[in-house]
């Protein structure tokens, strides 16, 4: 049973993981600079920077992409 639980944690954890992975690069090459227009162009130092982060905040991340893609721009 811990077992069974154990390993259902980490699929979980890896499944995040990897969602976060495919979204951060895409988010980094495509979406900052619509959520973050002051990132326009940014160095890809600073998107390697921030690339981590982006990895692991994926939802909140998400939901900001989102939300400037569904606004109109000023």
């Amino acid at each position: 049973m811990a077992i069974q639980i154990a390993t259902l944690i980490a699929t979980a954890v890896a499944v995040y993981s990897a969602l976060g992975i495919f979204f951060a690069i895409a988010f980094v090459a495509v979406g900052l600079p619509r959520v973050d227009h002051a990132a326009t162009n940014a160095p890809w130092g600073f998107r390697v920077l921030i690339f981590p982060g982006a990895a692991a905040l994926w939802p909140w991340m998400l939901v900001r992409w989102r939300r400037v893609t569904r606004s109109p721009r000023p």
